[in-house]
């Protein structure tokens, strides 16, 4: 900083001097000397301290890269990202425990016995069992679309390409649901679900991204880690949406959210159907 500082003061300085030598010379010769001439003198003087810069930089790239502070247009532009992206790790965040909580009527009405009341009517227990997960499904589906569009009008968020911008809820609303059969298939009773689905939703959330989908330039490593959950997955897709990408953008992240989600379902429901047997 101190020789850059140096740098212009000793260019300004130099101008000053070498005007004033050049009106004292000009002036005992009897030359008159005006605003103009002294102007033209600045400006030869100018040019040759920025060569002589140049010269001794050897062809580097100067000490200094000014440019212009970005527009308003841009900076509402990077915002709108920023701040898109944040809405959609919370939208995602709230996908998966609306999962779990309505997959966690499976167990509370267990407990109540009307669950037992279902299985003794004609209707088998795999259509039964089903219902509650289409259930799970649909809750999840109608919660997703009313958010992104809540977003839309309130905080003016444009999410991007409607067709990539359906792939990407539509991979998220399956692994969702099925996340939630996988991890009420495990609990016992309703007074286990609060904290199990607190403590895992809330470690998956930080290690899917969720609540750092808002920094920018984090290490590869986080990134990474990312991937090894659903969530991470689901931001993925939804930050691609959000940059303007198309259906070619979002096809991985949803083609692995939907098999995660599958598999996920198949397990959990076997699991219950193992245990209502």
């Amino acid at each position: 900083v101190k020789e850059i500082v140096s740098q212009f003061v000793d260019g300004f300085a130099g101008t000053r001097i070498a005007t004033q030598v050049i009106a004292n010379q000009l002036e005992q010769r009897g030359v008159p000397v005006d605003d103009e001439l002294l102007q033209d003198v600045a400006a030869q003087y100018a040019a040759w301290a920025q060569a002589l810069g140049s010269s001794w930089e050897k062809g580097a790239q100067p000490v200094l890269d000014i440019q212009l502070p970005p527009g308003k247009d841009e900076q509402a532009s990077q915002k709108a990202t920023i701040f898109g992206a944040i809405m959609a790790g919370q939208v995602i965040f709230f996908t998966f425990f609306t999962g779990a909580y309505t997959a966690e009527t499976i167990i509370r009405e267990h407990e109540e016995g009307t669950l037992a009341r279902l299985f003794t009517t004609p209707t088998s227990r795999t259509v039964i069992l089903g219902g509650k997960f289409v259930a799970v499904f649909l809750t999840i589906a109608v919660q997703a679309v009313v958010l992104m569009v809540v977003t839309a009008i309130i905080f003016g968020i444009r999410w991007g390409n409607p067709l990539a911008l359906a792939l990407v809820t539509l991979g998220m609303v399956v692994s969702a649901a099925g996340f939630g059969v996988l991890l009420m298939s495990f609990v016992k009773s309703t007074r286990q679900s609060g904290p199990v689905v607190g403590g895992v939703l809330t470690v998956m959330g930080m290690a899917g991204g969720l609540f750092s989908s808002g920094f920018q330039n984090l290490p590869a490593a986080f990134e990474t880690i990312n991937l090894l959950t659903p969530h991470g997955w689901a931001m993925r897709g939804w930050k691609a949406v959000l940059a303007g990408g198309g259906v070619g953008d979002v096809l991985l992240p949803t083609l692995i959210t939907l098999g995660m989600g599958v598999v996920f379902f198949a397990v959990g429901a076997l699991i219950f159907r193992r245990r209502f047997a």
